[in-house]
């Protein structure tokens, strides 16, 4: 069962779509018609209602993502790659000794250099006209549900106003309700960013609101150009392509931030950092407003051809210089566990998950 339809409510289509699966549980497997039970213990049928939403509970703790299945050739060579890493990592300690120290160093040219980022909450509800529906998580992310438009702009307007921004950074994040557990709505998990936009107002003036330009911008990760699948086709005849985190912020309509780093690096957690042309300070504090203009999704939104962010969070930081992390951030997770309890990241960095 699927719905995509505008004004829907996604957890109400959710729990419809549960009910569903109960049923086709119960004739399927149990070879018992069980809807009864949903509202009340059926004298003829051996399931109680107190039964049947037992098994509702268990099913109800699954997400209804979809998952990756390799082929047993996948298989082979995935196991062939991994294994061939080891002989690299082996053979690179064999033929630097002190790996050890020279990790150590590396380790530590990392402390202190975290740009202090402050989260941002915004409203959600200025883009549910759409149909698409946003919820602000409990620690400031957002996450896309429902309907999901293919060529859309989302805009998010700051709860509390910030005194001094320098730069904002948008952070992609991984959630296990979207495809292959990643951080963006099309099939594979991934997304793309056709600009990203801020506008700020005075707090003591919200609706003199003016556009901020973004002079720079960096992220962790920048494919090379490609063109888009032909799932994604609009019907415009244009070229449309993806890549590196400037096309963000070139002002054009058929270019993208795309986040695809090939299989094994695909569904991670990312981040981009747009640098203001100039510091913005404002004595009343400044309310930020931030669109996310994503055109690059294909004509049809009822055949799976989004290409939408899906979870994300908003950060600003006083600091003009600041940039994206190149350092993964499961590596770098890994690395402030490392010098809490001892032994090298190196010990600590494992393989990629089986859903990427």
């Amino acid at each position: 069962m699927i719905n995509e339809e505008d004004g829907i409510d996604p957890e109400q289509f959710r729990m419809e779509a549960m009910f569903d699966r109960i049923d086709a549980f119960g004739k399927s497997i149990l070879g018992l018609t069980i809807q009864c039970s949903q509202c009340h213990s059926h004298k003829f049928d051996p399931l109680t209602q107190e039964e049947y939403y037992r098994m509702f509970a268990f099913l109800n703790n699954t997400n209804e993502a979809n998952i990756a299945v390799y082929t047993p050739a996948e298989q082979m060579k995935r196991t062939d790659i991994f294994r061939n890493i080891r002989e690299i990592e082996a053979r690179l300690q064999h033929e630097h000794p002190d790996w050890q120290e020279r990790m150590h160093v590396w380790e530590d040219s990392l402390k202190g250099s975290e740009v202090p980022w402050e989260s941002v909450r915004t409203e959600v509800s200025a883009n549910n006209a759409s149909g698409q529906k946003h919820e602000l998580l409990a620690a400031g992310s957002i996450l896309a549900a429902g309907y999901a438009p293919t060529l859309h702009t989302t805009q998010f307007t700051a709860l509390q106003p910030v005194r001094t921004v320098s730069a904002v950074q948008l952070e992609l994040l991984n959630d296990p309700s979207l495809p292959l557990q990643g951080a963006g709505r099309s099939a594979k998990g991934l997304l793309a960013l056709t600009e990203m936009r801020l506008e700020a107002a005075p707090a003591d003036k919200p609706d003199q609101k003016t556009e901020v330009k973004l002079v720079r911008a960096t992220a962790d990760v920048n494919p090379p150009e490609r063109e888009l699948e032909p799932i994604f086709d609009d019907k415009s005849g244009r070229r449309r392509v993806t890549g590196s985190i400037g096309y963000a912020i070139d002002g054009k309509g058929e270019t993208a931030w795309g986040i695809d780093a090939r299989p094994g690096r695909r569904n991670a957690p990312r981040s981009a950092v747009f640098v203001l042309e100039k510091p913005l300070s404002i004595p009343a504090g400044a309310i930020l407003t931030f669109k996310l203009v994503q055109m690059h999704g294909g004509w049809n939104s009822d055949d799976n051809q989004n290409n939408k962010l899906g979870r994300f969070r908003f950060s600003v930081t006083d600091r003009p210089d600041a940039s994206a992390d190149l350092v993964p951030r499961a590596t770098v997770s890994g690395l402030q566990e490392a010098l809490e309890v001892g032994p090298p990241i190196g010990y600590r960095i494992g393989f990629p998950p089986k859903n990427s």
